[in-house]
């Protein structure tokens, strides 16, 4: 890993920081990065992980990453849960599979706040709850639907949310950048 894909990778791997928000020029590896520090963080402390973005190609980008890292050593390919999956070949094959399951606890889930259809985004994200979520072009989700995302989040003391992406608008990922409660990272051109 780089040093900014490292600093991406122990945002995740040893939460210091409860919100987080992420800014990188694209094709950086950011997806790559926070693909293998979820499935870590995942088997080794048996949390739930929820990754979210604004259309099904994005969140199904950092699922199908972390589908096939789970792949890259016998030891994490020993904690899938293969309840409900009907073939190993198939789940290495099948990148935009929603839920993954571990051995003994946790999971990483993948969900679209598609803002084509914000009433059943809506509905959907309303009967969900999350302690651990990494939103993916954080800035393609309208300030509504971030409500509901924070609403989620809302039942733990200790939840943790990474925000990644581009200021593409001026809605809640601006904000969240200029706030003081977000620990930031910048990575820009030169680096």
């Amino acid at each position: 890993l780089t040093d900014g894909q490292a600093d991406i990778a122990c945002t995740i791997v040893y939460k210091r920081h409860r919100r987080n928000q992420i800014m990188t020029t694209t094709q950086y590896g950011k997806s790559e990065t926070v693909s293998m520090a979820i499935v870590l963080r995942a088997i080794t402390y048996k949390e739930d992980w929820l990754i979210l973005a604004g259309d099904s190609n994005k969140t199904e980008i950092i699922m199908g990453k972390c589908i096939s890292h789970l792949f890259d050593n016998p030891a994490l390919e020993s904690q899938i849960d293969y309840t409900g999956i009907d073939n190993k070949e198939r789940l290495k094959h099948q990148r935009s599979r929603e839920r993954i399951t571990f051995v003994g606890g946790g999971s990483i889930r993948a969900l679209t706040a598609d803002a084509r259809n914000r009433k059943r985004v809506k509905e959907t994200l309303a009967g969900q709850g999350s302690r651990n979520i990494v939103q993916d072009e954080s800035a393609l989700i309208p300030d509504d639907l971030q409500a509901m995302v924070m609403r989620m989040l809302g039942g733990f003391a200790d939840a943790f949310l990474l925000k990644i992406g581009n200021p593409f608008y001026r809605n809640h990922f601006l904000n969240s950048w200029q706030s003081d409660r977000y620990h930031k990272i910048k990575i820009d051109y030169h680096q």
